[in-house]
């Protein structure tokens, strides 16, 4: 078998590694569901080295040669920790696994050497999909619970079409609005051990860059107690794909309508924009909600749970970056 090196400490900025970067993430991308991800470039790569919380210490990549054809994250968030992967699927099965070991092996190793111990959650992208496959085949022998964060859902039509109750408004938000649609998204989304807490300063840039429309209510007095974001994309495959990416309402506000009015607007402005289908990651337990409102379940995201002395220890050269 081709010899691996894991490489840590990168921050971005070689050309070739940052192109390397985003061409990985396509191809991971499309090996299950190639309409579903924006295509990626090397500007979505500095964006990601730029963003506040990016880590170096929580992030790795996996080399063949010069070529890069894996990479790991292992985040220590509030709740729980968390690791993520992208792996080469064009490269034969047996490196593949050899890869998913390897950063799964740096990911613990990365943990102990932070002092962090206990259980560990495995995102293994779609339910059944080929990262799934390859984890459960790396880690058989090892106790691991299956379980979903959350559900790919397409839109196929509406039932009924939701109005905003009244004493309420929408309108279009700007850059200004952000530090109190920020507040608004941590506050309805804390409740989630999956969820990390926007910053407003990260969120302004990938708006900025990527012109998603943002969409706010009001009450009576002012104040945002509502929020959506969608936009059309150019996906892996080609295809235009319209995405809801975050729907929230303030906790103090739920349950009165204004969540369903705000998904009948987003999904009425992506139609006009040309979508050829439109998606949402719903949250787990919300599926009913999202089927009134005319979307079905297409995947589920799959988490494999397992402690962290159950991975792989670490057998892989590290070459560790100034």
């Amino acid at each position: 078998m081709k010899m691996l090196r894991i490489v840590v400490g990168y921050r971005g900025g070689d050309r070739a590694i940052d192109l390397g970067i985003a061409e990985l993430y396509n191809t991971c991308r499309s090996i299950d569901i190639s309409w579903y991800a924006r295509r990626s470039d090397i500007s979505d790569v500095k964006v990601m080295f730029e963003s506040t919380w990016f880590d170096p210490q929580e992030f790795a990549l996996v080399f063949m040669g010069s070529r890069v054809v894996g990479l790991g994250w292992a985040w220590e968030l509030p709740r729980t920790n968390r690791i993520a992967m992208c792996v080469d699927s064009r490269l034969p099965i047996g490196i593949v696994e050899e890869c998913t070991r390897s950063i799964l092996g740096w990911a613990r190793h990365s943990f102990e050497s932070r002092g962090i111990r206990g259980v560990v959650r495995i995102s293994a992208w779609c339910e059944y999909g080929y990262l799934h496959r390859v984890l459960k085949h790396v880690l058989d022998g090892a106790p691991y619970i299956e379980t979903t964060w959350g559900t790919l859902m397409v839109f196929r039509g509406f039932e009924r079409k939701y109005e905003l109750p009244k004493g309420y408004r929408v309108r279009i938000a700007s850059v200004d609005d952000i530090p109190r649609i920020v507040d608004v998204v941590n506050r309805a989304f804390s409740v989630y051990d999956w969820f990390e807490a926007w910053n407003p300063e990260d969120i302004r840039k990938y708006y900025e860059k990527y012109g998603y429309t943002m969409l706010v209510v009001e009450n009576d007095v002012g104040d945002i107690v509502g929020y959506v974001d969608f936009e059309v994309f150019e996906a892996v495959d080609g295809s235009k794909t319209g995405i809801v990416g975050t729907l929230a309402v303030d906790p103090c506000y739920q349950r009165r309508g204004i969540g369903r009015a705000l998904l009948s607007i987003a999904v009425e402005m992506l139609r006009s924009r040309g979508a050829e289908r439109i998606i949402l990651d719903g949250v787990s337990g919300l599926e009913p909600l999202y089927r009134k409102l005319g979307f079905v379940e297409y995947r589920r995201w799959a988490l494999l749970i397992t402690p962290m002395s159950a991975l792989p220890t670490l057998s892989t050269p590290i070459e560790k970056l100034c």
